[in-house]
């Protein structure tokens, strides 16, 4: 596929395959787009955790209230959760009044779905979560930003029709 596939491919998955496992490479090399992301100053002030087998059974019980009943048939997460910032990354921040973490965070969030869409598996982005119970089942207290839920797509799992605002209404050229 091509880049324009990979978008255009690209869907938020709401029927994982529970019981097909993805391989080791190809998990790999999804994290490993999340490591070359850009972040400011280079910082990456986040941490990556990885849940599978029962870790990924108590993250899926994490969903918030009657949200996101998928993610019980979900068997890998990748959770995005805040780290440090280097010094010249928060002496920029605090100057510019940023939260650079939550943007790097969303730039390594995005590498990692179309890395994963460009393996061929399945993702879903996750705001709702009970962030307490997630940072016991990590053992930490670092923010907890984003779950993403990653495997194969179900036999439900149908690409749809996109719908986004068209182009000339987003997009403004000034010239």
């Amino acid at each position: 596929m091509n880049f324009q596939e990979i978008l255009e491919r690209r869907q938020s998955c709401r029927s994982f395959d529970f019981e097909k496992k993805i391989e080791d490479q190809k998990l790999q090399r999804v994290l490993d787009a999340a490591r070359l992301a850009p972040s400011a100053c280079n910082a990456q002030p986040y941490e990556l955790f990885v849940a599978q087998g029962a870790v990924a059974e108590a993250v899926a019980k994490t969903r918030a209230i009657g949200m996101n009943k998928f993610m019980e048939q979900c068997n890998t997460f990748i959770i995005l959760s805040e780290d440090s910032y280097n010094l010249l990354a928060k002496i920029g921040a605090q100057i510019q009044s940023k939260h650079y973490k939550s943007i790097d965070i969303g730039i390594a969030a995005a590498h990692i779905v179309l890395a994963a869409a460009a393996e061929g598996l399945e993702t879903c982005i996750i705001g709702a979560f009970s962030e307490k119970k997630l940072q016991e089942i990590l053992h930490t207290h670092n923010k907890i930003t984003l779950i993403i839920a990653i495997g194969y797509g179900s036999e439900q799992n149908i690409l749809r029709e996109k719908q986004r605002k068209p182009f000339n209404e987003l997009i403004k050229y000034l010239r």
